[in-house]
């Protein structure tokens, strides 16, 4: 059997969100892709996805992360995890609680294969307010516990204890029941999308939707929200440095690097753009090993400034972990 030529690469921590995922991609121009799904609660709902994913009959490699530390923030690991699963091509990048447009991939595949795949695309994201939910809103929300400042365009700060009391009741069972969806009524229809509200706490959230990016895009907006690389890229700069101690700047730091190697990205139409059903609201951060992730800044702008960085070198290898390092799944 052939490989695609596209691999979608998700990775997940949170309850729910396949309805808005499968919305956009079964309806997809270009069909020759699979989806690489790691998820942190693999265990609590294969059966659920691999049912849906197969109704909509989209290939699916629904796997759990290489190191399984739920509820530590290890969003670097887990993308690195989707990596070696891969056998597409072209890695193409979301998250959960994305709907894509009908011409999404043939948007991404089109700019790789005119440039030569020399050239990959990034799109841009934005995100719109979450419907009814099917459950009341938990004190531990960042909706609750950090009120909306339109003025900084963000609900989302840190709280261990928060991370921890959500995490116990992802353990309990809490939210067992709401693994395919978390809405009171799924979304499952581009109408019901189109019938949701613009966000406007996350208004600033990706530069790539203002205006202020056009044309030739730098690997510090590669976001994995709405961004391609091609497989053979990603494994020559050992993918997202493990290192950093959360989700904060190993995304971009990926991007800066592969720049670094020589990969280059052009913007996409807009018409190719990502809507978030923003879950950043309801569900809280994973737990950090340091409450404070600015302290991983020093890194990051070092490399920023070091165009000689390029593969970073940790106590993993992808190319090995592609080849023997199977083993976990």
């Amino acid at each position: 059997m052939m490989s695609p030529r596209i691999s979608v690469c998700i990775v997940t921590t949170r309850p729910g969100g396949i309805d808005v995922l499968l919305t956009g991609l079964r309806n997809q121009e270009f069909d020759d892709f699979e989806v690489i799904l790691v998820d942190a609660h693999y265990r609590r709902r294969r059966e659920i996805v691999a049912d849906y994913f197969a109704q909509a009959r989209i290939a699916l490699r629904h796997v759990p992360p290489r190191l399984q530390n739920f509820p530590l923030d290890s969003v670097p690991q887990y993308r690195n995890s989707a990596i070696a699963k891969a056998s597409g091509e072209l890695l193409v990048w979301l998250v959960d609680y994305s709907a894509v447009p009908s011409c999404w991939l043939k948007a991404h595949w089109d700019v790789y294969e005119q440039h030569e795949k020399e050239v990959a695309g990034m799109g841009a994201h934005w995100y719109v307010l979450p419907p009814p939910l099917v459950f009341d809103l938990p004190w531990y929300a960042p909706m609750t516990m950090f009120p909306p400042n339109v003025q900084t365009g963000v609900t989302y700060g840190y709280d261990q204890k928060a991370s921890l009391a959500f995490a116990d009741d992802v353990q309990a069972g809490r939210y067992d029941a709401c693994m395919y969806s978390i809405f009171a009524a799924p979304i499952e229809s581009p109408e019901m999308l189109d019938g949701l509200k613009d966000d406007p706490y996350f208004f600033h959230a990706d530069p790539k939707l203002t205006g202020r990016v056009f044309g030739k895009v730098y690997g510090n907006y590669f976001h994995a929200k709405n961004e391609a690389v091609p497989l053979e890229w990603a494994i020559r700069v050992n993918g997202f440095d493990e290192g950093f101690i959360a989700h904060s700047y190993d995304d971009a730091d990926f991007g800066l690097r592969v720049e670094h190697l020589g990969g280059m990205w052009a913007l996409l139409d807009a018409s190719s753009a990502v809507r978030i059903v923003n879950p950043r609201h309801i569900f809280p951060h994973g737990v950090r090993q340091v409450e404070d992730s600015n302290v991983q800044r020093p890194i990051y702008e070092k490399r920023m400034a070091d165009k000689t960085v390029v593969r970073v070198e940790s106590a993993y290898d992808l190319a090995e972990m592609r080849t023997m390092g199977r083993w976990w799944y």
